[in-house]
């Protein structure tokens, strides 16, 4: 057992090699780990592999097997670096003589569980590592730093719900049991009677879940299930806990809705945030769950008059109070596990018996962490680690104690909204179909026979004969289709008005609706009680045709805005349709990876991590994972908006839902279910979706007064009409013949209600959002921030690119290299002896600088990696030795020589290699010019020279050549910062590389010195995106483009964080931009579209606007004493539907944007044409 641990290897951090130097010093040499007396136990992990090689040892060829180990444990440690960033240790283990095992150290602080070692193989499973089990093997004691133990990291924060109390007193009872439990927090327990939970904060390394839940059982109560939230940030220390609420909702049909339901949410006692959008019909609602349950949410949400499909509740993030805060939580938690909820139907139980047999089965596999069984409906919901235990690994469980089990059926969250969606048109064209069969007649009746045709016709004649004093064939029939459509079809707009009135205290366009066409139909009705009162049919005029005829064509308005809505969540519905419905499942023979034993169809949500699956041409890739074998070309598309296939190999990574173009693979599956990067993608557009614009703001005051405003108006204009009609102001033949005054006026009064709208102001903005992001995606560009995001990125005046793996593509590689000498003896320098010897020397190696120079050798020079032999045979390559801090070197011998002739190769800087071979660093004038032109661009110099051994150690060497490496620059890169600087931006570059390095990099991209912020350390970033943020002009915004771990808090402070998606996770989740495709050319994309989009919302203002303020001044008659025009209620309906459709449609239109085309010195460079 190991007591202390001075020295932590890792793959860099104390790398001894030529290349790298202390940051501390600036000079070469192990920097020891800092130790500290009193740590915690550490778990230790031991990796064996499948067959006792964990991988080709070919693969890293190197002359001497040390090497060939070295080379190994730096690739495997590569693998680990970002997967699991909480081992501080991974060496060989202790008793390994070979390639065998592999042990793992990992850092207190880590909460350690089944997720890690499915973590562990995820990663090495990537990198083509076959592991064949992971266990832990021991507890080691070891030093670690203090910095590295917060109180945070250890901290866990649990919500036990529990059955069985009754009363207060039982609360009180359990309150008691947690505050003699030790580790637990006194001040964070919390027990509710009403709410049936139990909720602790403890400290894992005194008391663990389980401890705490068998207190709980122990006092006589039972636990269905459990909540964590790990690492309690520190940036809040109330102790509330959050749970968000994601609700699908039904009902939703105006912005007003939205404005009805928001008050009610927020007024709830518990609730922190509520979020109600319209466009998708959602509430996002963030409350404490000791008072409250999404229950009661459901709820209350019913009791407004709204209809809950489905509800998804998680635990919410802590609230930052500022951006720097925003990862706290993301960068506490070393450790991101996923635990999925799985529910499925079983058959054969008969007693409680078999429920415990069920349970206590399950619960005692890794990777499960709760299990609930209800007998009375046969079902079991599991929570398990996918990447531990899959769903086949569960059902497989149950049928090997008796049962049968299956899957339960699922509602797919989409699937909901899109079935409500299409119910919700069915019943607007039902509704439609109705009026329009009433709305016929009524025209036919009341227009076309009492209007239309002379006073004397026939029918004319024949439609007013009494049937009862007073009461007229036509009186009666318009009555009759009147009054179903009125409070029939029309009851809709009385509910709607009620909702509104009864629970967001304010009016809405249903109340509009439901005033003018009440106005109409009681008019009416009251024109009819008149005249069989009076027994005088021709006492007063009807006025049903206008109830029925604005009911019928805002129906018709409604369904065509409905129709045209459910276009703008087309971007979703192509997304969900990617994914294959089957997978088919293969079984490969352990002994030849070549052969299938057996093949099976499964369904998709049976995939388990680890799985090999065969993919035909054609299909689509059913989850993300490497290549196993085979080669195809592959269609990202839709994913990535890429039009070009992309080649595939062995180890490759695959997409879940591209296309598989030319011949079939085999594939291992990584991540299933939610986590694949489709099912990120979707939640990440639907999140988009629901975030609002700032700009919405301005509609949403505008509707909160307008409705009362246009009632208002409508009232005063009603009132004029009638003074003037009734002062004799107006004169008689501007009333119709055989109209009343009273009737003159109340159509202006009418007409005022009916055509004023608020629906295209609400909108104006989601529609234009919705859209928008669903464009995106299909670019490859995934806006997590939704409108908020869209709306700052048009207004970016300045952008920050990080250097490395942003601007760059952040792997190193050999741009530049020469010959100096052509010597003759003991090895003729020609260019492939010069590329084998570097291969030799460097083959041993496993720095960064070392592979890409082996790299280029192999692949470029056609080196062949096994060599030993040099000039044709003539010479052997012998062991290579390392000399910390300065280089390596190798002895040349010859191979048929007597006399023992041999000579010593040394590779590292040209002081150290001069120095070596015993010559003045500035002897050779060919290779000065060439280390002073490629040391001035900032590249690293790797030098090689040659010195003849001698028993007097006399004789001087030669510089036989030298190469330089560098991180090339992305291809597009150059054209995308001409092109932002072209488009009024400034372009600054972000690196914590020296000086030098950064210059000769932003000159290469034509960004100017003064923009070039070297030497930045990861923690200043923030600070210099701060700093732009208030030099920039006010109202301007600042976007920052990343894609590491140290770039994620630039990005959470920048007003636009752009992350590119093939970087660390990290940053995903700080960014509100993610570039899927990892193409800087999307970034021109991404503003570009910001633009448009904002412009549209910007139209549709106009148009929303515009419609009301020119339409309602003209609907209460202002023109009408010039020009004799006037709009009757039932044209004003029309007016009022169609407003709402051409906003939507207006919107649609962003459906046909076409990226900016780039001029031709914008457009990609190869990179042997870029030069740092």
């Amino acid at each position: 057992m190991t007591e202390t641990l001075t020295s932590v290897t890792t793959a860099y951090d104390t790398c001894r090699c030529v290349h790298c130097t202390c940051l501390a010093c600036d000079k070469r040499h192990e920097r020891p780990y800092p130790t500290t007396k009193g740590s915690p136990d550490v778990l230790r992990y031991t990796l064996s592999s499948l067959d006792g090689q964990l991988f080709d040892p070919a693969t890293f060829w190197s002359p001497s097997r040390e090497g060939r180990r070295k080379a190994l444990l730096a690739q495997i440690r590569a693998c680990l670096n970002v997967a699991i960033p909480e081992a501080v240790s991974v060496t060989y283990a202790e008793d390994s003589k070979d390639t065998k095992e592999l042990q793992i150290d990992v850092q207190p602080s880590t909460l350690v569980d089944n997720g890690f070692a499915g973590r562990c193989r995820n990663a090495l499973n990537a990198a083509r590592f076959e592991i064949a089990r992971i266990e832990v093997d021991q507890k080691v004691r070891f030093m670690m730093p203090k910095a590295d133990l917060k109180p945070s990291d250890h901290i866990q924060a649990t919500t036990f719900y529990v059955e069985g109390m009754t009363c207060e007193s039982c609360a009180r009872t359990l309150r008691q049991i947690m505050r003699d439990t030790p580790g637990v927090r006194e001040s964070s327990i919390v027990a509710s009677f009403a709410e049936g939970i139990v909720r602790v904060e403890y400290d894992r390394f005194l008391v663990s879940r389980a401890d705490v839940q068998e207190k709980i059982v122990g006092a006589g109560y039972e636990v269905s299930s459990w909540n964590d939230q790990t690492h309690v940030s520190s940036i809040d220390d109330e102790t509330e806990y959050l749970v968000q609420a994601q609700m699908l909702l039904e009902g939703l049909c105006c912005e007003s809705c939205v404005r009805s339901l928001t008050p009610t949410l927020k007024a709830i006692d518990g609730v922190k945030k509520a979020v109600v959008t319209l466009l998708p019909q959602r509430a996002v609602v963030v409350y404490d769950s000791r008072r409250l349950s999404a229950e009661k949410l459901g709820r209350r949400i019913k009791e407004a008059g709204y209809d809950v499909l489905d509800t998804e509740t998680t635990l919410a993030h802590p609230r930052a109070k500022s951006k720097e805060e925003k990862l706290a939580v993301v960068t506490n938690d070393p450790s991101k596990i996923v635990i999925t909820t799985t529910k499925i139907s079983i058959t054969g139980m008969t007693c409680a018996s078999c429920v415990v047999a069920i349970e206590q089965n399950l619960k005692n596999r890794p990777g499960v962490q709760d299990v609930a069984v209800n007998l009375v409906t046969a079902n079991a919901t599991v929570k398990h680690i996918m990447d531990v235990i899959g769903v086949r690994d569960i059902l497989n469980a149950v049928e090997d104690l008796g049962y049968e089990a299956a899957l339960a059926p699922t509602t797919n969250r989409d699937s909901l909204a899109r079935q409500r969606d299409e119910a919700e048109l069915r019943h607007l064209a039902r509704l439609v179909l109705l009026a329009f069969a009433f709305a016929l007649p009524t025209v036919i009746f009341s227009m076309i026979f009492m209007m239309a045709l002379p006073p004397t016709h026939p029918i004319r004649m024949a439609m007013m004969k009494e049937i009862i004093p007073g009461l007229t064939i036509v009186g009666l029939i318009s009555f009759l289709l009147a009054t179903p459509v009125q409070f029939g079809l029309g009851g809709r707009f009385y509910r709607g008005a009620y909702k509104s009135l009864r629970y967001a205290r304010s009016a809405n366009m249903d109340v509009l609706v439901a005033l003018g066409t009440s106005a109409a139909y009681f008019y009416s009705f009251y024109a009819i009680m008149a005249d069989i009162a009076s027994k005088n049919p021709d006492a007063a005029e009807l006025y049903f045709e206008t109830s029925v005829l604005l009911i019928f064509f805002i129906l018709l308005g409604k369904y065509l805005e409905a129709f045209a809505k459910g276009k703008t969540s087309q971007a979703i519905t192509k997304l969900m349709a990617l994914a294959p419905s089957t997978a088919t499942l293969v079984t490969v023979d352990p002994e030849d990876l070549d052969r299938v034993i057996k093949e099976e169809s499964v369904d998709i949500s049976l995939i388990q991590v680890g799985d090999v699956l065969k993919v035909n041409p054609g299909n689509r890739f059913p989850c993300d994972g490497v290549v196993f074998r085979g080669r195809t070309f592959v269609d990202e598309s839709m994913l990535t908006g890429e039009a070009r296939p992309v080649a595939k190999a062995p180890g490759d990574a695959l997409m879940g839902g591209s296309v598989n173009n030319t011949t079939g693979v085999l594939m291992k599956a990584l991540k299933v279910g939610s986590e694949t990067t489709l099912a990120r993608i979707i939640r990440l557009v639907e999140d988009a979706q629901t975030s609002k614009a700032p700009i919405q703001a301005i509609a949403d005051t505008v509707s909160r007064y307008f409705v009362p405003s246009v009632i208002a108006l409508a009232a005063v204009t009603l009132m004029i009409w009638c003074a003037a009609v009734f002062s004799g102001a107006v004169p008689d033949d501007w009333i119709e013949a055989g109209k009343s005054k009273g009737l003159f006026a109340l159509n202006f009064g009418i007409a005022v209600l009916v055509i004023a709208c608020p629906c295209a102001l609400g909108l104006a903005t989601p529609t234009a959002v919705m859209v928008g992001t669903g464009v995106a995606a299909r670019y490859g560009i995934m806006v997590k921030g939704g409108g908020a995001a869209l709306e700052s990125a048009h207004k970016v005046a300045a952008i920050l690119f990080d250097k490395t793996g942003t601007l760059t593509v952040g792997k190193p590689v050999v741009t530049d290299s020469a010959l100096f000498t052509k010597g003759t003896s003991p090895v003729s320098a020609n260019e492939q002896d010069f590329w084998s010897l570097v291969v030799a020397l460097e083959g041993s190696s496993d720095h960064p600088l070392a592979q890409a120079a082996v790299a280029y050798a192999i692949e470029s020079k056609g080196v062949r990696p096994h060599s030993t032999v040099l000039n044709g045979g003539q010479y052997s390559i012998g062991d290579v030795k390392e000399i910390p801090g300065k280089g390596l070197e190798c002895v040349i011998s010859e191979v048929n020589s007597e006399s023992g002739a041999s000579s010593t190769a040394y590779l590292g800087s040209q002081k150290y290699v001069s120095a070596a071979c015993g010559i003045e660093e500035d002897s050779n004038g060919a290779a000065t010019e060439f280390l002073e032109k490629v040391q001035n661009e900032g590249k690293s110099v790797v030098v090689v020279g040659l010195r003849q051994n001698t028993p007097s150690g006399e004789a001087s060497g030669t510089l036989l050549g030298a190469l330089a490496i560098a991180d090339a620059i992305r291809p597009e890169a150059p054209g995308v910062v001409r092109a932002l600087q072209r488009r009024g931006l400034d372009v600054w570059m972000l690196t914590g590389d020296n000086e030098k390095t950064a210059k000769a990099v932003g000159r290469a991209l034509g960004i100017p010195m003064s923009n070039i912020m070297a030497q930045v350390l990861p923690d200043e970033k923030a600070n210099k995106v701060r700093y732009l943020q208030q030099t920039v002009k006010k109202g301007k915004k600042v976007a920052m483009t990343g894609d590491g771990i140290n770039d994620s808090v630039a990005l959470a402070q920048a007003d636009v964080g752009i992350a590119i998606g093939a970087g660390s996770d990290v940053a995903v989740e700080a960014a509100q931009v993610v570039l899927v495709k990892s193409d800087l050319r999307d970034v021109l994309i991404m503003l570009d579209l910001s633009r448009v989009t904002f412009n549209r919302i910007l139209l549709n203002f106009v148009w929303a606007f515009g419609y009301n303020i020119i339409c309602i001044p003209i609907a209460a008659g202002v023109l009408y004493p010039v020009a004799k025009i006037a709009l009757t209620p039932w044209m004003a309906g029309v007016a009022m539907a169609l407003s709402s459709v051409c906003v939507v449609t207006s919107s649609l239109l962003l459906k046909l944007y076409r990226p900016p085309k780039m001029d031709d010195d914008e457009k990609p460079t190869l990179y042997d044409q870029v030069s740092i």
